[in-house]
């Protein structure tokens, strides 16, 4: 396996665990209102765009790691409309800024 290769595995394992608070917070607290839903569906969006990517090229470790990233990403959407207490309509059209 080539140097960088091994580099984005290890980086991205560590950037995976760091976000594991996340879904641990939505687990105990079951209160997802802080949450932006927008950026987590952009994200998520995202993420399978670059798991297409990865997979045209045919690299085994982006394809890997993009494929976890985007299991995260839906289960946190997952979570996020489970657990919102907010009407539906307004945690979609409008961001979380100055509220």
């Amino acid at each position: 396996m080539v140097t960088i290769e091994l580099a984005y595995l290890m980086a991205s394992t560590v950037a995976i665990i760091a976000m594991a608070p996340q879904v641990k917070q939505l687990l105990i607290t079951k209160q997802s209102d802080e949450f932006s839903l927008f950026s987590w569906m952009a994200w998520t969006f995202s993420q399978f765009i670059a798991l297409l990517y990865g997979s045209s090229l045919g690299a085994l470790p982006y394809i890997i790691v993009n494929s976890i990233w985007l299991l995260y990403y839906l289960v946190m959407v997952v979570m996020i409309i489970r657990y919102r207490k907010t009407d539906s309509a307004q945690f979609i059209t409008e961001p979380a800024f100055d509220k």
